[in-house]
């Protein structure tokens, strides 16, 4: 570990004042006290006004004090310096976390100790002791970037206050776009070598003086006792900033800390912002003389404009354009204007902001905008504006290190204090560097060791990041344990290890390929097309979910099957692959294992306890084995279930995910948060928080929310009469959205008995979305490998549609099969595949996949076959059967591929039960009442909370979870709406109570059929039934498992 206790300040001032006066650019004022760097003369400066005189004339002051008013020599009186938008007039200022007087101390990093990418964390670096002459950092919050990143550009779009998430990617490529275009600031070591050479070698005073350059490919100087080796003007450093248990990061930091006094971040600033000013106002018919328009302004304004992804910071897709956003900043106030969306401010909280309340101080902030912000005169503080980014973002401010620890939904994040105090970093007087114990231990902070990286943007991540979307402790070491054993627990390896398993690609190839094609397409790439970026693996090969198109390596003969991108299906293969090939071997190994010990131990003594219990003391150590393998599968299971959420909900609040997750799924999440958001402490529990209990002792869980339900419905959504078996059924199909299988659910009744009535009312119970009205559609809709915007949602169509009442049975019936049993439609499409040079194209003819999650409701009106009366009431005999239970027009008897389509449905007749019926308008009063608001808000969170338990479990081996058995002992109310009983019912009926929603969140509930009097003789509580019809009653059974959603 390389210390500076030898370090010799006096001896070190000496030599800088020297090379300083040899170089002749300006560096003597380093070395100059405070009363001199700030008291001297106007004119040495070039000061040629009063009011530049009155402003070095408030430096001059030791404390930086008041000073007296001026008058200039035209008699007019200038304001008091005090008041002038200065640094020095904001809160606690110090000019010393500014630089001055403050002797720097560079690091000389040994680059072998340095990963491939440049990263080198803080103990392996051996730099305990560097001084900066200023530190500034930025705070990303871990939201911003997506689930699999692996770079610092590979950000998401969050579905929860997008805006904020561009704001804070603008900032900071704001502040480090100017190094990425290597813009001129500082003391240079090309200029400082060049001018060394003029002032010594007497031959090249001969030639004609070398022309300075204009930009710069790395940022070093040289210092007065090395003028051979360059060192460092900046470090870049990346921090992850943990939670208060030290268990999850909840943010990034990146780091800028300044070892050359004279490189400004201000003056970067202003000729970025300058420069976009330039590119704007070109761009602009009135905001341009046209003699002077610049076409090459005009068309990189163009450019620029699809790269940042549109206007507005609301549109951004910060998945391609992160570090592009600078760009929208053409003036100091939208510089400023950003700084509230960073703190995270809202209408109800100032956020954590860089300044407090920076409104309140007055004079301070008068004219601010008045005074460009750049560099300092004097080439010491770096900035002297109170906008600054040397001030604003300074590290040795609390306000500085604090600023944006604000979650996407205004919370204040709770990190580890020890994140927000200047004293864990520096020292007070000296600002010496140095890291708490815990953050060396933990690896959480890395120097950036490669002199050519100057943007964030162009680098990777030291390692992948830790917290929601990483494997927890006990599943990473089991893997350890088959897999790695040579490997620790913190290396980055271990987890691209992991991830190998998880994902079935190789983390290492995969990194290498994208590093090779982001260094030949980056961020910021002109003429690259979306999709261009897309086969270039930019922004971790996303696609769109309006049009991407992946093979996920399924063949079907010769031809390959392409499909939308489902992330939800992804994660949910990727969980399959983890538990398959981790912890399902280890469970088998354990359970032989267990078994051969428990047949030595039978088989001891000559068999002596060959029969004994194994409840038996002697058996007292197997028990034990068995306890600890039974906790540690439970931890496991646990850890892999909270992986598989994580990633999820990740995907959610990606706005490029959510794209490829279907509309219905979307609604679900949505719904949820919307109406947690007027939950107390926006929990999910109804029963404190709504004040919602059970009010039977002898009746169950489930018999109290089926009952609850039913009373729902009638009593606020105005679904009249006392059979509730229509809206139980509307109900609980609302679900199967969610399952591997659905069937078509049909209405059939008169006219005018409130068949779409209900299905209107309960659209209005449900989430938005979440229940859609639908109707027909062309030959080809439903076909084309694109996710439908009805996809996972409940379709309700008014009329039976003619794709349905086909008496042959045509190729929409064979869709309509396809997509109610396999939830998807295959077709084969011929692509013209492009050849190479000197090549023909080829056709090639892809099976393209369409997935299909919805659900559909017919609400039909039965015609009779005899004289096609439109109601039941007046037809002979009761006779239903064209576009009946048979919805087939004409008098043929259904073919064999219609009947396919007729087993695959479940018709309910609607009754009409009274004449008295309440308006829209009424219901909508209702709904309006508080109370009402309540119980709906109650109703639209468990609906939510029952849907994520099963969304969450879709595609989730049943290996992963505890099995489902759905037992029919006896024919159930349900066969009374299905036909005759054929070789295919029973399955539908097992289907169908498989298909069930869990009864009481946050368990899965499994089905089961009883006798009543079974029921009546096992004296369990009595329970609300769904169906109670010829002597038999359904009943959900707990099968124990536990999820843990939204906080319920």
């Amino acid at each position: 570990m390389e210390e500076f206790d030898d370090f010799d300040i006096e001896a070190e001032i000496a030599n800088e004042e020297q090379f300083n006066a040899e170089q002749g650019f300006g560096m003597e004022q380093e070395a100059m006290t405070e009363a001199e760097l700030f008291g001297e003369s106007a004119s040495s400066h070039g000061v040629t006004n009063a009011s530049e005189e009155i402003y070095y004339a408030g430096l001059a002051n030791a404390d930086f004090s008041d000073v007296v008013s001026h008058v200039s020599t035209n008699g007019e009186s200038s304001y008091v310096a005090q008041n002038a938008p200065h640094v020095r007039n904001m809160p606690g200022f110090d000019a010393s976390i500014l630089g001055y007087n403050i002797l720097s101390r560079p690091p000389v990093f040994d680059h072998s100790r340095a990963e491939s990418s440049g990263w080198v964390h803080y103990r392996a670096a051996g730099m305990e002791g560097i001084v900066p002459k200023r530190a500034m950092v930025v705070n990303i919050p871990i939201e911003c970037f997506s689930r699999d990143a692996h770079r610092i550009s590979h950000w998401q779009t969050p579905l929860n206050n997008p805006t904020r998430a561009a704001s804070i990617a603008a900032l900071l490529s704001l502040l480090w776009t100017g190094t990425a275009k290597g813009f001129l600031s500082g003391n240079h070591v090309e200029i400082a070598r060049d001018a060394g050479n003029e002032g010594t070698d007497s031959s090249s005073r001969e030639k004609k003086k070398k022309k300075a350059p204009e930009s710069v490919r790395s940022y070093q100087y040289l210092t007065s006792d090395n003028r051979e080796t360059p060192l460092p003007m900046f470090v870049m450093c990346y921090e992850e900033l943990y939670n208060e248990a030290k268990t999850e990061v909840l943010a990034i930091r990146i780091w800028k800390l300044v070892f050359d006094g004279h490189h400004s971040d201000s003056e970067l600033l202003r000729q970025l912002i300058d420069e976009n000013a330039d590119r704007a106002l070109h761009s602009g018919v009135a905001h341009c003389p046209n003699s002077q328009r610049k076409q090459t302004l005009t068309q990189e304004h163009k450019r620029t404009a699809a790269l940042t992804g549109g206007p507005s910071l609301a549109s951004a897709k910060l998945e391609w354009s992160a570090g592009m956003q600078y760009t929208r900043v053409t003036r100091d106030r939208d510089y400023m204007n950003l700084l509230d969306s960073y703190a995270g401010r809202t209408d109800t909280s100032p956020g954590r902001p860089v300044v407090h309340n920076m409104a309140s101080l007055g004079n301070v902030t008068n004219g601010m905008l008045n005074r460009p912000i750049d560099k300092d005169i004097d080439g010491v503080l770096g900035g002297t504006h109170p906008l600054a980014p040397e001030w604003l973002f300074n590290a040795m401010r609390a306000e500085g290190l604090s600023a944006g620890l604000v979650d996407f939904d205004g919370k204040l994040m709770a990190v580890h204090p020890d994140h927000m105090v200047v004293s864990k970093y520096f020292e007070p007087d000296s600002h010496v560097m140095r890291l708490p114990e815990w953050m060396k231990v933990k690896k959480n902070f890395y120097f950036m060791t490669h002199p050519a990286k100057d943007t964030p943007f162009d680098l990777p991540l030291p390692r992948p990041l830790a917290g929601n979307v990483t494997p927890g402790p006990e599943l990473l070491g089991l893997f350890r344990e088959r897999f790695a054993k040579d490997r620790n627990m913190d290396e980055n390896e271990l987890l691209d290890l992991f991830n190998n398993v998880m994902t079935g690609t190789d983390q290492w190839t995969e990194k290498q390929l994208k590093s090779w094609s982001e260094s030949i397409s980056t961020y910021d790439t002109m003429d690259c097309t979306d999709e261009e970026r897309i086969q270039k693996g930019i922004a971790q090969n996303i696609m769109s979910g309006s049009s991407g198109l992946r093979s996920y390596g399924m063949m079907d003969g010769e031809s390959t099957v392409i499909e939308p991108r489902q992330v939800l299906k992804e994660i949910a293969r990727e969980s399959n692959q983890v538990h398959a090939k981790v912890i399902s071997p280890w469970i088998q190994d354990q359970r032989k294992a267990l078994d051969a010990e428990e047949e030595r131990l039978r088989g001891a003594d000559d068999g002596a306890h060959a029969d004994t219990d194994v409840s038996h003391a002697y058996f007292e150590e197997l028990r034990e084995k068995k306890r600890a393998f039974n906790d540690r599968r439970n931890k496991l299971m646990k850890e892999l279930a909270f992986l598989h959420m994580a990633r999820t909900e990740r995907s959610f609040n990606s706005r490029m995910d959510a794209e490829t997750i279907p509309k219905g799924y979307k609604a679900v999440w949505k719904g949820l948060h919307k109406e947690l958001r007027d939950m107390p402490n926006g929990s999910a529990n109804i029963a404190f928080g709504l004040g919602i209990q059970m009010t039977d002792s002898d009746r169950t869980v489930f018999g109290h929310m089926i009952n609850w339900i039913g009373s729902f419905f009638e009593a606020d959504c105005f679904v009249d009469g006392r059979d509730w078996r229509i809206m139980q059924e509307l109900f609980l199909h609302c679900f199967e959205q969610f399952g591997e299988q659905t069937l078509l659910l049909i209405f059939c009744g008169p006219k005018g008995n409130g068949k779409s009535l209900r299905t209107e009312r309960a659209m209005a119970a449900f989430p938005e979305d979440w229940i859609t009205l639908s109707g027909p559609s062309s030959a080809k809709s439903g076909m084309q490998g694109n996710s439908e915007s009805s996809n996972g949602c409940n379709c309700i169509y008014d009329e039976m549609i003619d794709d349905l009442v086909g008496g042959d049975g045509d190729n929409r019936t064979e869709y309509w099969k396809q997509i109610l049993m396999k939830r998807e439609f295959v077709y084969n499409k011929v692509i013209t595949i492009k050849g190479g040079e000197g090549k023909s194209d080829q056709m090639k003819t892809f099976k393209l996949r369409t997935p299909h999650q919805e659900t559909h409701c017919v609400c039909a009106i039965p015609r009779c076959s005899a004289h096609h009366v439109p109601r039941l009431t007046t037809c002979p005999g009761r006779r239903c059967t064209n576009r009946g239970p048979a919805f087939t027009k004409g008098k043929e008897e259904p073919s064999e591929v219609k009947s396919a389509l007729i087993d695959r449905a479940v018709v309910q007749f609607v009754r009409t039960l009274g004449e008295v019926t309440r308006s829209d308008a009424e219901f909508r009063e209702h709904l309006s009442k508080p109370e009402t608001k309540l119980k709906l808000r109650a109703f639209r969170i468990f609906v939510c909370l029952v849907a994520l338990v099963k969304m969450f479990i879709y595609r989730y081996a049943r290996s992963t979870h505890p099995s489902l058995p759905f037992m029919l002992n006896k024919p159930t109310s349900r066969q009374a709406t299905l036909l005759p009983a054929g070789p295919r019912h029973g399955a539908k009926d097992v289907r169908r109570m498989g298909q069930r929603p869990p009864g009481a969140v946050p368990r899965v509930w499994a089905a089961k059929a009883v006798p009543a009097q079974e029921h009546q003789a096992s004296r369990e509580p009595r329970d609300a039934h769904v169906h109670e019809r010829g002597g038999a009653s359904l009943l959900l059974q707990a099968d124990g498992l536990q999820v843990r959603v939204c906080g319920a």
